[in-house]
């Protein structure tokens, strides 16, 4: 139907009318006219409509308002107030809740087709992995946080890599903390259809590392290039990263499954090829040589042998989202990519025990994110510790 609508008619109008249901077609429209120029996206909130209230004296109102709002309702009223400047008043409130209690009893129902903003409306119909008040929470400082924006230029050598700036909009690379002399540096690298069959974007997550947490200071996303240039993206955002007065300040850890293992083979080829005519000059060579790779052994081996990087199955995916969610969820982790907090409101448990965005929707930030904490949990953050390199220090 897209396909024959009028592109160049001067009186052409197209109005998409529907309640959410989950994170579908009409979720990717809803997503492309909010970034797009010549569309505009308009959210209703189930309060416009004032026939959605239960008056003062009535039986509903002295049932359902006791008199003030519950943790949830007080969070997404606030957010109504700040994003639509409506205030929500008691009688509607006691509405809501009549609505829930006898008609629809099923919270993700009720969102769904009653959403008070946006953010509520695409509801999952597994069970939500990450809280939906700290991704609200976190997705309004995000907004407020600059970033600077690139796109890399590819030859047939890694030497001749550069890096030009961008428009937001066609970014591969933003970037919000540039690197700090003293700081130390996990990088989680996740390729083209390395963690799953539809995870079609390569993907790179930067975070600089304390003991006492971790914050977002790079993202590349794209699902243009190849497994090679992949692996010159890693090499050249760790040599930027990495401090040469510092020892091992940076670590990578890269999904090594399916293409990954080319990657990796790309980056040891490359190491190897140093001081040949072929190879990297010692100016770069030494910084690379200081990259920590990431090294995976089972946590109940006492002695089992290590294996470079890291291989995502259902158990080790577990643990690694887990590390990822409780650092969020605790406030230690900081995220400052409005795209990669989109990407985690979609993550849901599956039925089948599973954790992973619905359907064919995208998480290659969230995974590239695990990986980087992995890095952080297993060997920085007691390094870190014990150096007493603290946020505040």
């Amino acid at each position: 139907i897209e396909a024959s609508l009028a592109e160049s008619n001067p009186n052409r109008l197209f109005i998409w009318e529907s309640t959410a249901r989950g994170y579908n077609h009409f979720e990717e429209m809803w997503q492309s006219a909010k970034r797009a120029r010549t569309q505009k996206a308009i959210f209703i909130g189930w309060w416009r409509n004032d026939l959605y209230r239960k008056k003062k004296g009535s039986p509903e109102h002295s049932i359902y308002w006791n008199g003030e709002l519950t943790k949830e309702e007080a969070r997404w009223v606030a957010e109504v107030k700040d994003l639509y400047g409506f205030e929500i008043d008691d009688e509607q409130i006691a509405w809501w809740r009549w609505k829930f209690e006898e008609n629809i009893r099923e919270e993700a129902k009720m969102f769904e087709n009653y959403p008070p903003t946006e953010d509520y409306a695409f509801q999952m119909s597994g069970s939500k992995f990450f809280t939906a008040a700290n991704l609200s929470d976190r997705r309004k400082i995000a907004q407020g946080q600059p970033f600077d924006c690139f796109r890399f230029l590819f030859t047939d050598a890694f030497r001749d890599t550069k890096l030009i700036d961008a428009h937001k909009d066609f970014a591969q690379l933003k970037v919000w903390h540039k690197p700090k002399p003293g700081g130390y540096y996990m990088i989680g690298g996740d390729p083209a259809y390395g963690s799953s069959d539809w995870a079609d974007r390569f993907c790179v997550q930067v975070y600089r590392g304390y003991a006492d947490g971790m914050e977002q200071v790079a993202e590349y996303c794209t699902s243009e290039g190849d497994t090679t240039q992949f692996a010159w993206i890693l090499l050249y955002l760790a040599g930027a990263y990495t401090n040469p007065n510092l020892q091992a300040n940076v670590i990578m850890n890269l999904e090594i499954n399916g293409p990954g293992q080319n990657v990796w083979a790309e980056i040891q080829n490359m190491k190897r090829l140093i001081g040949t005519s072929v190879g990297l000059d010692s100016s770069i060579a030494h910084v690379l040589l200081n990259i920590q790779n990431y090294l995976y052994k089972r946590q109940d081996s006492l002695h089992g042998s290590y294996n470079y990087h890291f291989k995502t199955d259902y158990h080790t995916k577990e643990r690694m989202l887990n590390a990822y969610k409780d650092g969020f969820e605790r406030g230690i982790i900081t995220v400052n990519s409005q795209a990669c907090i989109a990407e985690m409101a979609r993550i849901q448990r599956e039925e089948n025990g599973d954790i992973a965005a619905p359907g064919r929707k995208k998480a290659d930030r969230v995974i590239a994110s695990g990986l980087a904490t992995v890095a952080w949990h297993d060997f920085f953050r007691i390094r870190l510790a014990q150096a007493g390199i603290t946020r505040a220090k």
